[in-house]
């Protein structure tokens, strides 16, 4: 990876609580199109899967039961930490490293996920490193979600204030952007489904039915914002600026939700999970 932004055990455990976790029936997608180029063993499993950028391990877990081996590979050790706190296969396992550099043999690997992280790597070494892992007809998956989430209230009542939700997202994302953090190629590659990525492998599916919905109270939007990376970041280098703008975005959606707690306010955040699968 060429970029670190969650190197510190609170981002890990901020990332951890906060981030959706894909659903199985994503993960019976990607399993139904690798049995169509790789036969599984005869135990119904195939060797080795790969979940690179792997963080705490929300996707890694999820290949367990289809894989001898699953190893999640992530630069950052307090993430990793976590993960293996949270370990309960005896095939899964977590292991430091860049994804440009993962120590494994050459066609040595049946999948290779990665999850909401792709817009991290050094992605012309990533590909090279895709293509020597893989087995002939192996899998390489992009897994992700997009950044901004579609907000409703819990009760089902009228939800227009989630213009002015948005309008909060995108606004800090600009002030990041505007102290120079670069978030906005990022959030561009993921809108545009990385169609801006060369990704030198063929296509063979692009799905985008997966939803993930997490009933949480309203402050889970100041929640979200922190679990960036670079919410970290910027808060170091311009602490006064960070406060000043947290308590104004809490004021803002005081405001919009009607409340002085937004604790009180019941939410649904709804994040919609694309898949694109590559073969060797």
């Amino acid at each position: 990876m060429s970029t670190q932004q969650y190197d510190s055990t609170r981002m890990a455990s901020i990332y951890n609580e906060v981030r959706p976790i894909p659903t199985k029936d994503l993960v019976k997608s990607i399993i139904n199109q690798l049995a169509k180029s790789v036969n599984p063993k005869s135990n119904g499993k195939w060797s080795t899967a790969i979940d690179v950028g792997c963080g705490s391990g929300q996707a890694t877990f999820l290949l367990a039961d289809h894989f001898d081996q699953v190893i999640g590979y992530d630069i950052s050790e307090p993430q990793l930490e976590i993960a293996n706190q949270l370990n309960r296969f005896t095939n899964v396992s977590f292991k430091v490293s860049s994804g440009e550099d993962i120590p494994l043999d050459d066609n040595s690997v049946d999948l290779i996920t990665v999850c909401e992280a792709l817009h991290f790597f050094d992605i012309e070494k990533f590909n090279r490193k895709v293509d020597s892992l893989l087995v002939p007809g192996g899998l390489f998956v992009v897994i992700s979600y997009y950044q901004v989430p579609r907000i409703r209230l819990a009760d089902g009542s009228n939800s227009s204030f989630i213009d002015s939700v948005v309008e909060i997202i995108e606004r800090t994302r600009k002030l990041w952007q505007d102290h120079g953090f670069p978030v906005k190629i990022y959030a561009d590659q993921i809108q545009a489904k990385y169609r801006c990525i060369d990704l030198p492998f063929e296509k063979v599916c692009h799905e985008e039915s997966f939803e993930v919905t997490l009933r949480r109270p309203a402050s889970y939007i100041i929640d979200l914002l922190n679990s960036h990376g670079v919410s970290e970041k910027f808060m170091e280098k311009y602490p006064e600026k960070h406060e000043a703008h947290m308590k104004e975005t809490i004021n803002q959606l005081n405001q919009i939700f009607g409340t002085k707690d937004l604790s009180s306010i019941q939410i649904d955040v709804v994040f919609d999970f694309f898949i694109i699968c590559f073969k060797k």
